[in-house]
């Protein structure tokens, strides 16, 4: 799998943040099983605020389908609606 051009820490940690919220909405969906409410008991405090850090990383990783991230310019990526990745690559945004 090839690398996406200049991604910073912070759509680094982003994205696995919205990889771990997928893999438990999906143990929820598969099995009825909460970890993250079954790791920092269900209703807390902590339970949460995860939810919310891993709203917010799925919301900036749509937003990285439709505006470049800042890092990303500083090393002349191309932006989102310009680039596309060879077939079967994947990538950033679905292209």
């Amino acid at each position: 799998m090839k690398k996406s051009p200049c991604c910073c820490p912070v759509c680094k940690v982003a994205g696995l943040l919205v990889v771990l919220g997928a893999v438990n909405w999906g143990l929820v969906g598969a099995i009825n099983y909460n970890l993250v409410g079954s790791l920092l008991g269900a209703g807390s405090t902590a339970e949460k605020v995860v939810y919310i850090v891993i709203g917010v990383a799925g919301v900036l990783k749509l937003l990285s389908c439709f505006i470049t991230c800042p890092c990303a310019k500083k090393c002349d990526a191309p932006a989102p609606a310009e680039h596309k990745h060879g077939k079967g690559e994947g990538g950033c945004c679905g292209h």
